[in-house]
């Protein structure tokens, strides 16, 4: 081993002989690190990858990558609780992989480690995404400051991990809030060597100047911009069945994701998609008696983690695309 030396910001440079095997989806390469610190030993899996935006697209060790994504919200598979271990991980991951999907889209601030490890074992890529869903409000008693730590705390904790492309600052589009850049700065500074994202309305502003690709439901007048469509989806019902037309049912939903996908694959601006959500959740907002009694419904796989027919038509089209 060698001695490192660290500067202002607690970094060292390290010269690696020859070049490793870089980390890849389908060839998830993992190097085993120790380092000792005080005393202790450190030991950590770490993967090597080259990440950026060519051309309007992905670009992954050199190789155009299109995503094909799922939501998720830091719930337990079986359960409405938070996932958390190595079980909940693995059974997310494998669900994931079934629906022929190479990308989580995880929405609530820090998810658990286990899951962003087990991601970066199998080969899936992740989004990580700041937990501000609407236009902040400092009467709230939501401060800059405490914005800015939380964002610090998702992105210093998983920034050496191989599965991650890009950071997430805002789930809705919050472009005209002063807030935004200076959290956009502190993310670049923290991370400079992944992605950024933000949601975004479908008119090009200031903001979009700054990020790698934006996300954005499909509209007529999508722009060049590199943006990642996200599918918001229609409740349904585990075991509702009918028509495609009726509200609630399993065919409405699967009906409305096919003419979705339709209608990205003509669209030459498109990164990828992420279909929203995977797993239905508690929710008070969500109160329409019969359909949802407090669940949102929205997800291609019941609370109790039960397939609907959106799940298993989805798995059929990424197969064959």
């Amino acid at each position: 081993g060698s001695m490192l030396v660290t500067d202002s910001y607690w970094q060292a440079a390290v010269l690696i002989d020859g070049w490793p095997d870089v980390w890849r989806p389908k060839d998830s390469r993992l190097y085993r690190v120790e380092w000792e610190l005080a005393g202790e030993l450190l030991v950590d899996d770490v993967g090597f990858r080259v990440l950026s935006i060519e051309n309007g697209q992905i670009s992954f060790n050199g190789e155009f990558i299109k995503l094909k994504g799922v939501a998720l919200e830091d719930c337990a598979p079986k359960s409405s609780g938070r996932a958390s271990g190595i079980a909940d991980a693995v059974s997310i991951v494998n669900w994931v992989r079934e629906l022929g999907c190479n990308f989580i889209d995880l929405l609530a601030g820090q998810p658990d480690e286990a899951l962003i490890r087990a991601c970066d074992r199998v080969g899936v890529l992740v989004s990580c995404g700041n937990d501000l869903g609407r236009k902040l409000d400092v009467s709230d008693g939501w401060s800059y400051g405490d914005t800015v730590e939380r964002l610090e705390q998702l992105v210093v904790r998983d920034r050496s991990r191989a599965s991650i492309i890009s950071w997430n600052i805002a789930r809705t589009s919050l472009s005209d809030d002063v807030w935004m850049h200076g959290l956009l700065d502190t993310v670049r500074h923290l991370d400079p060597h992944r992605l950024l994202s933000a949601s975004v309305s479908s008119t090009p502003d200031d903001l979009t100047l700054f990020l790698d690709f934006c996300r954005s439901v499909i509209t007529i007048n999508a722009t060049n911009l590199s943006r990642l469509f996200v599918f918001e989806g229609t409740p349904a019902l585990l075991g509702s069945r009918g028509a495609e037309t009726i509200l609630g049912t399993e065919e409405s939903q699967t009906a409305l994701l096919r003419s979705f996908l339709e209608l990205e694959a003509q669209l030459q601006s498109s990164v990828g998609v992420t279909i929203r959500i995977l797993k239905d959740l508690s929710s008070k907002r969500h109160l329409r008696p019969s359909l949802e009694d407090g669940c949102g419904r929205r997800g291609m796989l019941s609370e109790g983690g039960v397939a609907k027919d959106s799940y298993r038509w989805l798995s059929r089209y990424n197969q064959r695309n």
